[in-house]
């Protein structure tokens, strides 16, 4: 049996929605409609990854304004 590999990060974005429009940005979150994600969605998208992977050793969480 093979060991499954070592995931050193995985980046999830609980929010895409920023409140500002930068010039040199090109997302689309001024026009669009804000969302968050909540636990569920956050369980149902990473949970599958437990099948590829022995051991994620960071989350992070990005999205939003800094």
């Amino acid at each position: 049996m093979t060991q499954r590999p070592v995931l050193q990060y995985v980046e999830y974005h609980p929010t895409g929605h920023y409140n500002l429009d930068c010039k040199g940005c090109g997302d689309l979150s001024p026009f669009v409609a804000a969302s968050v994600a909540d636990l569920q969605s956050f369980d149902r998208d990473l949970r599958p990854m437990a099948t590829l992977f022995s051991d994620i050793a960071k989350i992070r969480l990005v999205g939003g304004e800094p």
